[in-house]
């Protein structure tokens, strides 16, 4: 076998972040295409990765619903009253909500934290 061999393996995948000058909001989040050059000798680690679909069927059906319940509400409110989301601060009890608030781009206060003393 030609060890330098290389393979070209169509990925998709659903990018959930924005480059530094894109607002992190979820209209900007999207589906990107890429082409990985994979050697040869490495072919079978991908293969198992590509197999595995069911995992990122489900990563991406959970990341649209913590999106859509979490993310959304939290970005709809802030532009409900008119205030940008970076000045905005939201309270939460679980390590989810305190994700949600942060990828909304606001500041995020753990009540477990105060609720503790």
């Amino acid at each position: 076998m030609d060890n330098n061999l290389i393979l070209s393996i169509p990925c998709r995948y659903y990018r959930v972040y924005t480059d530094a000058d894109v607002p992190c909001d979820e209209t900007n989040f999207h589906f990107v295409k890429r082409t990985l050059p994979v050697p040869v000798a490495e072919a079978a680690l991908v293969l198992v990765d590509v197999w595995s679909t069911h995992y990122i069927d489900s990563w991406l059906a959970r990341a649209r619903q913590v999106t859509q319940e979490k993310i959304v509400p939290l970005l709809e409110a802030a532009r409900r009253i008119g205030v940008e989301p970076r000045f905005c601060r939201g309270y939460e009890d679980t390590d989810l909500g305190m994700q949600a608030i942060r990828a909304a781009g606001m500041d995020a206060v753990d009540v477990r934290e105060l609720l503790a003393k």
